[in-house]
């Protein structure tokens, strides 16, 4: 059936300019797929246009463009830059939609990161305001373009504002069909505009601009037409999109409703569908809508209302804050979904920010999106908002709330061993506050893709009014272990100063993620209940345990069901792990391969009273939901009454098959566990030194076929440890 695809746009971005170094071909096992789409006959013998992705940002308010200070490179003069929410690939229909205020029409020129070649269509004129529309579009987009820059020839034009999109299927040459632009009368319908698409499948993109009152008051701020649906919105600024495939050769007259009225101003464009299949649909997991927006200086505490459209079932909402007070997001409000807080706010030091991380699991599609951003404090705050698709339904493995003080002058900002993703494949959202200075592109490690815009002559140090200068960024990352993470920024000779970072991690649907972790001791007791958070339907449950008693006691059952151990709820040991204690710890691993949803409870029960008894809980997810089994034959591997060599004590050797798997080791001592693991040593995701034995658990990702072999620091004696693989 044929369709009509209509797309109103509205924003323009504005924020610290990024350039995308990785090419988006030598793709990451889980980076964003592209998949060619198939021919789909219809009655114009050509496939249907399809929307990619679109990104947001809000105005630069009263500042103009213009020439750039001594140090600001992150965009060029008279230039506002805005990032595709991914790095396009070969063939895809790129367009921007601006708005800007002038007295007279300014028709400016446009390219990419990559050298593609733009037209540009200016729109209407409000004549109440002087603010104007306009468009600029790329058809066969080159692989890996990322970063749009608008400019505005030699003229300080204002409130500029962007949006940035892809569409597939789109003629390669002379895609323009038909194009109209009109200034609407005060209303709270904006339908000024009607074309006539003279083939059928137009892929059809609007722009709509409130200009009397740009702020929006009412939820929802701006609602689809009839057939349409909305792209990305700025109710705070006024802009909004909406789009369609059209059916026909018959005129359209695209309609949009406003919470309240206003004049606006509006522009239609209309492009042909390609004769074959052309560009690149969205597949996987990969962003699709992204935007941002920043409140003014000096403000009060008080609650933001956005509007946020999305289509994924991963939304991300993050803040940098500052000021006097200072500022903070801590909540967001939302009709339609609950927003997890990942962590606490993160204030590393003085002047560089206060961050705080939000996500929505298992997200249903919202065609509308409204929201409140909560804050408390006076200052200033930046959001940022991300709807992913293809994401798995409990995918959050660990946020890392870092930081640095007096980062000095340079051209980069690089954090060695700062990230360490909780999974074998990860979406890693990176949101960052300089002190000084402007965030830019990503230079390590590949996979990573900045999300801010900037605009030519904002000062090199925020807090600008698009993204305040700061680091906002996405990466799709395939590494196991510390990552070492490097930001480039505008100016090599200004100092950073003090930075806050923070890296939110979530599991891709291709790998495996320690998802919670939690751990107890007890004494003189024959029993041990450790508290876990609620467990998540089929993943698997590791418990690894010491007990040391003068008499030996061994475990003799594990249960999530208290002592019962009903069926579904009883562990299974695996016996070759298990080493024997004489006057140090035994230590033990027992496993649940296909957990219960809502388990908030792990019991361990000893075959007596011991004189201490510990575990260490895991649970792990795989990102495709497969089932889990003992690796290495089904066995694992212990050492009984070993003695520590040279300040180390070396546990079993386990040599996994190759596959994404998990695996843990534990030990017990009769010193001192000193460094857990010993430095150096690949079993680096958290454990704990039991508090009670100073004896020491740790566990490993992996998708190595190598042997596996922990150790500890530990100054003499001797000790016992259990390894054991999972895949």
């Amino acid at each position: 059936m044929l369709e009509r695809f209509l797309l109103v746009s509205s924003a323009v971005i504005l924020g610290a300019t990024f350039m995308h170094s990785a090419d988006p071909l030598t793709a990451l096992p889980f980076q964003p797929q592209y998949v060619a789409t198939t021919f789909n006959p219809g009655a114009s013998g050509s496939p249907t246009p399809g929307f990619v992705s679109e990104t947001s940002k809000n105005s630069t308010l009263t500042n103009a463009l213009g020439a750039n200070p001594t140090g600001q490179t992150a965009c060029a003069a008279y230039s506002y830059c805005v990032p595709y929410a991914e790095p396009a690939l070969a063939g895809n229909l790129g367009y921007v939609g601006y708005e800007y205020e002038n007295s007279t029409a300014v028709t400016p020129t446009a390219t990419d990161d990559k050298s593609d070649s733009y037209t540009c269509v200016n729109g209407s004129q409000d004549s109440g305001t002087s603010k104007w529309t306009g468009a600029c579009y790329s058809p066969n987009l080159t692989a890996g373009a990322h970063l749009v820059t608008i400019t505005f020839g030699t003229t300080a034009v204002t409130q500029v504002q962007a949006k940035a999109g892809m569409a597939y299927n789109i003629a390669t040459s002379s895609p323009l069909d038909t194009s109209g632009s009109a200034a609407g009368a005060s209303s709270t319908t904006a339908n000024a505009v009607t074309i006539s698409p003279t083939v059928a499948k137009d892929f059809i993109w609007a722009l709509v601009c409130r200009a009397g009152t740009p702020l929006v008051t009412g939820t929802p701020a701006f609602t689809a037409g009839s057939g349409f649906t909305l792209g990305t919105e700025e109710n705070q600024d006024g802009c909004a999109s909406e789009w369609e495939v059209d059916a026909g050769t018959g005129s359209i007259t695209p309609s949009m409703t406003m919470a309240n009225a206003s004049t606006y101003t509006e522009i239609v464009l209309a492009f042909k569908a390609s004769s074959s299949s052309q560009g690149s649909a969205p597949s996987g997991f990969y962003l699709a809508h992204l935007k941002s927006w920043s409140t003014a200086s000096g403000q009060t505490a008080t609650s933001w209302p956005l509007q946020f459209t999305s289509s994924g079932n991963l939304l991300v909402g993050t803040a940098m804050c500052g000021g006097s007070t200072p500022m903070q997001l801590n909540s967001i409000s939302d009709s339609g979904n609950s927003w997890t807080q990942a962590g606490t706010v993160n204030q590393f030091s003085g002047s560089s920010g206060y961050g705080s991380e939000f996500y929505v699991p298992n997200a249903a599609a919202d065609s509308n999106g409204s929201l409140t951003m909560n804050t408390t404090g006076t200052g200033d705050c930046d959001f940022t908002l991300r709807d992913f698709v293809g994401a798995i339904t409990n995918p959050y493995t660990n946020r890392l709330a870092t930081g640095n003080n007096s980062v000095p002058a340079g051209s980069s900002v690089t954090f060695t061993n700062a990230w360490l993703p909780w999974s074998t494949t990860s979406l890693v959202i990176v949101n960052g506050g300089l002190a000084f200075n402007t965030a830019l592109t990503v230079a390590a490690p590949s996979g990573c893709y900045a999300d801010m815009a900037s605009f030519g002559g904002m000062s090199v140090s925020g807090p600008e009014p698009v993204d305040q200068n700061n680091a906002y960024d996405h990466c799709y990352s395939a590494g196991t272990g510390n990552q070492t993470f490097t930001q480039n920024v505008s100016s090599s000779t200004l100092a950073v100063g003090n930075l806050t970072d923070d890296f939110i991690n979530f599991l891709s649907p291709t790998g495996i993620g320690i998802i919670n972790t939690a751990n107890n001791q007890g004494t003189s007791s024959a029993s041990l209940a450790i508290t876990v958070p609620s467990t998540t339907a089929g993943n698997l449950l590791a418990v690894a345990i010491g007990n040391y008693n003068s008499t030996a006691r061994t475990v003799s059952k594990v249960c999530t069901d208290g002592t019962t151990c009903a069926a579904g709820n009883s562990f299974t040991q695996v016996p070759s792990a298990a080493s024997v204690g004489t006057s140090l710890a035994a230590t033990d691993v027992w496993y649940l391969a296909n957990a219960k949803a809502g388990v908030t409870t792990v019991t361990v029960t000893l075959s007596g009273s011991a004189t201490n008894v510990e575990g260490m809980y895991y649970e792990v997810e795989k990102g495709n939901g497969g089932t889990w089994a003992v690796d290495n034959s089904g066995s694992g591997a212990h050492v009984s009454n070993g003695s520590v060599s040279s300040s180390t004590a070396t546990g079993a050797s386990i040599t996994p098959t190759g596959t994404a798997d998990f695996c843990v080791a534990n030990v017990g001592v009769s010193n001192q566990v000193t460094a857990n693991p010993k430095s150096g040593n690949a079993f680096i995701y958290p454990g704990v030194i039991f508090s009670n034995t100073s004896d020491a658990a740790t566990s490993l990702l992996t998708t190595s076929s190598s042997a596996q072999t922990p150790a500890w620091t530990d100054a003499s004696g001797t000790f016992s440890s259990s390894t054991v693989c999972f895949k």
